[in-house]
């Protein structure tokens, strides 16, 4: 900067190759042991939290800054801005079946964490039986799943916030046996009912109600269209109520 050196005595150090290591991720039974604990401790107040870990791949410290609002159901993306992300670039986090499932349900009107949610999260692992944990485990499971699943590096590379996708393809292709494949296949996608109550402009219900796909769970909140009524007649609807049943 100075002009004290006619050049940099360092360049000509070789640089010294890092290989990495292969991630590590959680089996099938500890994520069913983890959402078991997390459905049972406190009323479920640390469900969305490990759901958006697992489920979306977003770090510990990023979903403790996470608030309802920024939640897109209809958009099914999370907004992680660039001042609550590790790297502070914002991003936009895909919300795939399972996690959207589970949020219709179990989000929270404010602070996505419970206060104290270092402490809560402590106990959480306990209570489902981990004696070890190793630090962005949930955030390594999605991406080994995901990549498993989708089988594409640029997708997941979009998802995770990353700005190349070097270290995905030297450290996220976890080898995954057939007899878990079906299971990975389910962590991405589930199906679950929609029960849909509609009211036309006036108010009286003309719809009883009709199971959709999870695929049609976009802006349903206010939506309106045309339905079969009661008496066989289309009828000018407004969703206003949706009732959630939950099945694999």
């Amino acid at each position: 900067k100075h002009g004290w050196c006619s050049e940099n005595p360092v360049a000509k150090v070789e640089a010294v190759k890092v290989r990495e290591e292969q991630i590590e991720i959680l089996k099938p039974q500890e994520i069913k042991a983890l959402l078991s604990a997390a459905k049972k401790y406190r009323g479920g107040i640390c469900l969305a939290a490990v759901g958006m870990m697992l489920y979306a791949g977003i770090r510990p410290h990023e979903v403790a800054r996470l608030s309802h609002e920024h939640i897109n159901m209809a958009d099914r993306t999370i907004s992680i801005l660039p001042q609550h992300s590790k790297t502070g670039g914002a991003r936009l986090v895909t919300i795939h079946p399972p996690l959207a499932k589970l949020l219709l349900t179990h989000c929270p009107d404010g602070k996505i964490c419970p206060p104290q949610w270092g402490r809560h999260w402590r106990a959480l692992r306990r209570l489902a039986g981990f004696r070890r944990w190793v630090p962005d485990v949930l955030r390594h499971t999605f991406a080994g799943y995901h990549l498993r699943h989708f089988r594409s590096y640029s997708e997941l590379q979009y998802e995770m916030g990353h700005r190349d996708s070097n270290l995905l393809r030297t450290r996220y292709m976890v080898p995954i046996s057939k007899t878990e494949a079906k299971i990975v296949d389910e962590f991405i996608s589930c199906s679950f009912q929609i029960a849909i109550v509609a009211c036309d402009i006036i108010g009286q219900i003309h719809l009883v109600p009709e199971i959709v796909s999870h695929k049609l769970v976009e802006g349903l909140n206010g939506f309106v269209g045309l339905a079969d009524s009661r008496d066989g007649n289309k009828a000018s609807f407004t969703v206003q109520i949706l009732i959630v049943t939950l099945e694999h």
